[in-house]
């Protein structure tokens, strides 16, 4: 998700791109003012196997503090539902770079 007027990051993550999507990787991109109505989980996180979740953690200086590990069933329907409702409007990559 980004927000729209790009700050640097993610002008820097449009750049940095292409290296992701040569691997393999779909990316997209999903402007906010298009995901209202989605109930995200608080914090960032990471979906894997669709049955654990990585919640990405940071001091209260902002500085990286690591990942937290969850295996609820709960959180993960959680997770896997915003997903599916973020993927289903989301923007391939080259389409929102010729936007």
């Amino acid at each position: 998700m980004v927000t729209v007027q790009h700050c640097d990051y993610t002008r820097w993550g449009l750049t940095v791109a292409p290296l992701n999507i040569q691997t393999g990787e779909d990316l997209r991109w999903l402007p906010r003012h298009r995901a209202s109505g989605i109930d995200f989980p608080p914090d960032d996180y990471w979906l894997f196997d669709d049955n654990r979740v990585v919640f990405t953690l940071f001091e209260n200086d902002g500085h990286f503090a690591g990942g937290a590990q969850v295996s609820d069933p709960q959180i993960t329907q959680q997770c896997r539902t915003v997903h599916q409702q973020v993927w289903a409007l989301a923007i391939p990559h080259e389409q929102y770079i010729s936007m």
